[in-house]
């Protein structure tokens, strides 16, 4: 489930109340014309519940990379292939728009290797009805391991390392939830997140990538 807010702020005021793997985009618009600040979105998704009653829902934001206006006119959908290190994205989108790029080296005389970029739709700029995008950060790829794939998203594994499927379709997301099944253990249950971006070289194992979040914040 994707929702979107505007809010007046430029911290977020996120639900007490909503479902685990909401995603919820906040566009933060500045209503004091004399403040310098200027409008900016934040997507947030909702890895589960705390507080004493243990029903208020905790938040952790998608960390985002600098904005970078749409340049091609090629309405394409994604996942699109492009043979660029630099993502070239479409002029138009709609808000909350997601999805992958694959950079495909097609020049064997030069040095780069293929990788995976994922971008969001934030709005369109000022006068302009040109797209306004932002990278979604990963970290490190790694490997599937498991034969089995999860069968519900959010998925529950008893260890701090996420264990991710052997086999997944490009562009496909993955929610897991970390959980001690051991009381005597002194970490807290938390979530990860992961993009599948493709399979590794002379393998047919998915490759996954882990989409970055920030700390966690409970709604208010």
């Amino acid at each position: 489930m994707v929702n979107t807010v505007v809010q007046g702020s430029r911290t977020a005021k996120l639900p007490k109340v909503a479902e685990l793997g909401e995603i919820l985009f906040v566009r933060h618009v500045n209503p004091n014309p004399l403040t310098a600040w200027e409008p900016f979105v934040t997507i947030w998704v909702c890895t589960g519940h705390a507080g004493l009653v243990g029903n208020i829902a905790a938040w952790q934001q998608f960390h985002l990379g600098e904005t970078q206006p749409g340049e091609t006119a090629d309405g394409a959908t994604f996942p699109m292939v492009q043979h660029s290190p630099t993502a070239k994205l479409p002029k138009a989108a709609a808000f909350g728009t997601s999805g992958l790029i694959e950079h495909v080296n097609n020049n064997p005389i030069t040095a780069w290797q293929r990788f995976v970029t994922v971008w969001v739709c934030t709005g369109t700029f000022s006068l302009s009805p040109t797209a306004e995008w932002q990278q979604v950060l990963m970290g490190e790829p790694q490997a599937g391991e498991l034969d089995e794939r999860p069968p519900t998203v959010p998925w529950i594994q008893h260890s701090r390392t996420a264990q991710l499927p052997r086999e997944g379709t490009l562009g496909e997301t993955l929610g897991i939830r970390h959980v001690s099944n051991v009381p005597l253990d002194d970490w807290e249950p938390f979530v990860t997140a992961w993009a599948c971006t493709g399979s590794f070289p002379l393998s047919p194992y998915a490759q996954w990538q882990r989409l970055l979040l920030g700390d966690v914040k409970l709604g208010e």
